[in-house]
């Protein structure tokens, strides 16, 4: 049985408010992910080390949802709507219903880190996304800055 789509899915922003960013640039968020002990483990410069994390968000396929995004993104012949980024990412998938999800909800629950970090890193959405992609070693992934 298929999942159903993301319920906490929303409006896109506008396709050019997004910035594809490096991963390691992001700052991590204050406080703790609930039941994830990951940003413990992260050193200097948001490097992972460890073993393997409890977490439901964690999985390597984190790097090519990125880039599944990221071309998303890019791809001017899509149109710019929840159906149309979720059809586009599915079908960049091939099939791998789970992936196409992860890299949807890139674009359409985008993590949106603080462009301002001098009162704090608070994330206003994908904390816990962020804390994935940098456990997969992910390079580069699109943002929407929180405002």
């Amino acid at each position: 049985m298929p999942k159903r789509p993301n319920t906490r899915a929303h409006l896109l922003q506008q396709r050019a408010s997004y910035a594809v960013v490096d991963v390691t640039t992001l700052p991590m968020p204050d406080g703790g992910l609930h039941r994830c002990s990951l940003p413990e483990r992260l050193q200097p410069g948001l490097t992972f080390t460890g073993a393997a994390v409890e977490c439901q968000y964690h999985d390597a396929g984190w790097g090519l949802a990125a880039d599944i995004a990221i071309t998303v993104l890019s791809d001017k012949q899509v149109a710019w709507t929840n159906k149309a980024v979720a059809e586009a990412s599915h079908h960049r998938a091939h099939g791998d219903y789970a992936l196409g999800e992860q890299a949807a909800s890139l674009l359409t629950d985008p993590v949106s880190p603080p462009r301002d970090t001098s009162n704090g890193y608070e994330y206003g959405n994908g904390r816990h996304r962020l804390c994935a992609l940098l456990a997969a070693g992910v390079a580069r992934v699109p943002i929407v800055y929180d405002l």
